[in-house]
């Protein structure tokens, strides 16, 4: 059938276009349709089909200028959807991005969210970065980037490449090492720093804290360590170029080595009842008398003086006045013998010449009455001397006739010999007393 009226229409009634058979319907430039157009196999067009932009274009698809909408779902088998579009963007609805089958996503470059990247699977890593360049990075323009993790980060790295802070750290578990390689600090609040295992801290070169260092067994450093030199530099011990002060006991189980140095101090070595064993010296220098409850021993001599002639001391023992009287030094002592009143280990002055019960001579400068005071009895020492008497190196010192406390000399020449037992030594000196009297040093034995 060939219709070939140029100007005019064929038109067929709005009950159907009905191909019953197979074949082609060619050469159509423009299609219009009132109704329905089916049976066709092929339609051959050399124009486009033209169809509403709204509502439904084909079977509920629209289609306008080339864009898709209304699609309930897509689904191939086979083959690649390929999405070349360089300036677009592929966008997916806030509903989710949903691929249901076992598959990996790749090829992205970057993945821009505004909301929770979720994973529930299980089995494995939930998320898997690889490569020399992978990793995570946290852009935040405000507020604060939470970071939370229930499981572990494996061991073997975990590199925070970029400058920056971590914060809010309630705590980090670490088997392996802690590695800093730029020049920033490793700051600790000061809280404190606790290592609450058993462990070693070590080649710290620096170590700047602000609170306490608690639980380490050991802290190994190729550096000094530095802190306050006044107030409190460790537990109230003050360190200041090398000196140790504000120390209030030493307790050592080890030997305390100080070389050529000195100790200086004020107070004293050992304490009642805590006693030091034993003492080595090479010289011994004291101000006062040396107390010794078990003894002396000595291998060398006893040497009683500085080393001069001026310098000769004596050797006293202590007894009680018992003169009735203030004494002074230099006086000549004798037993006390007084009937009914004499008192034992006492000593008391009389003016008896040469008595044989003569003791030794008065060494402290005042010894009241009744108390106990010390008595030269060997030595060298300072005597007084009867008035109106010399006395000569060489002659025995004896007690005075005329002058109680005061002593004379006797001469050993056989023309006046002292009685047994009233010599207690020899004058080292020739003194002539003159009319008022005077002193000088006897060495008594």
């Amino acid at each position: 059938l060939a219709y070939s009226v140029a100007a005019g229409n064929f038109s067929v009634n709005s009950a159907g276009f009905d191909v019953t058979t197979a074949g082609a319907v060619s050469g159509v430039t423009t299609l219009a349709m009132g109704g329905a157009l089916s049976g066709v196999t092929t339609l051959g067009l050399s124009g486009s089909i033209t169809g509403p932009t709204t509502v439904n274009t084909i079977n509920g698809l629209i289609v306008n200028s080339g864009a898709l909408s209304g699609i309930t779902g897509y689904s191939q088998s086979s083959g690649d959807l390929a999405y070349a579009v360089a300036a677009g963007n592929f966008s997916v609805n806030s509903a989710g991005f949903d691929v249901t089958t076992a598959g990996a996503v790749s090829g992205v470059t970057t993945l821009g969210l505004n909301n929770q990247l979720t994973n529930s699977y299980a089995n494995a890593a939930a998320l898997n970065l690889t490569g020399a360049a992978a990793g995570i990075t946290f852009t935040q323009t405000g507020g604060s980037v939470n970071f939370t993790l229930t499981g572990a980060i494996n061991t073997n790295d975990w590199d925070i490449s970029a400058a920056g802070a971590l914060t809010g750290i309630t705590g980090i578990t670490n088997d392996g090492a802690y590695t800093q390689t730029g020049g920033g600090n490793f700051a600790v609040d000061s809280a404190g720093f606790d290592v609450t295992a058993a462990g070693a801290v070590s080649g710290v070169t620096t170590l700047a804290m602000g609170g306490a260092l608690s639980g380490v067994t050991t802290l190994g450093l190729s550096g000094a360590i530095t802190g306050p030199t006044t107030g409190n530099t460790i537990n109230g011990l003050v360190i200041n170029a090398g000196a140790l002060s504000g120390i209030t006991g030493l307790t050592m189980g080890g030997t305390l080595a100080m070389g050529t140095n000195n100790i200086t101090m004020t107070g004293t070595l050992g304490a009642t009842g805590a006693r030091l064993t034993k003492g080595w010296f090479t010289d011994l220098e004291v101000t006062n008398s040396i107390v010794a409850a078990g003894g002396v021993t000595a291998k060398g001599s006893v040497v009683l003086g500085d080393g001069t002639v001026t310098g000769n001391q004596p050797m006293t023992i202590w007894l009680s006045n018992h003169s009735g009287a203030t004494l002074s030094s230099g006086a000549i002592v004798i037993a006390d013998l007084s009937d009914g009143t004499g008192v034992n280990n006492s000593f008391t002055q009389a003016a008896e010449a040469s008595t044989a019960t003569v003791l030794g001579i008065l060494y402290d400068a005042n010894c009241i009455a009744n108390a106990l005071c010390r008595i030269a009895i060997g030595g060298v020492v300072t005597v007084n001397l009867d008035t109106s008497i010399s006395v000569y190196r060489g002659q025995h010192v004896v007690t005075s006739g005329t002058n109680a406390g005061r002593a004379r000399g006797v001469t050993a020449n056989g023309t006046s010999v002292p009685a047994p037992g009233a010599s207690i030594g020899v004058w080292l000196e020739n003194v002539n007393t003159g009319a008022g009297g005077g002193t000088a040093r006897a060495l008594l034995r």
